[in-house]
């Protein structure tokens, strides 16, 4: 999953070999997405905060929850 997501909208390191969304190669959510492979790859090393607009592109592309992704933004924040 696109997951381990801080409430900053960074994400934690992971070993480019292994990182994958809902099992899609990484070229492949670029593909989807639009987004380019280093601005993903920067995301998922948690060197770039995901904007609100690319957060909106791999929800449309991969159906990740929008909460999971930036949960500052969509994320229930009730008490």
């Amino acid at each position: 999953l696109l997951t381990r997501f801080s409430p900053t909208g960074k994400t934690r390191g992971m070993r480019k070999a292994k990182i994958n969304f809902l099992g899609v190669p990484v070229r492949e959510v670029c593909e989807k997405t639009g987004i380019s492979v280093a601005t993903v790859y920067r995301h998922l090393q948690g060197n770039r905060r995901i904007s609100p607009e690319c957060a909106l592109k791999y929800h449309r592309a991969l159906g990740v929850p929008l909460e999971d992704i930036r949960p500052d933004i969509w994320g229930n924040h009730q008490k």
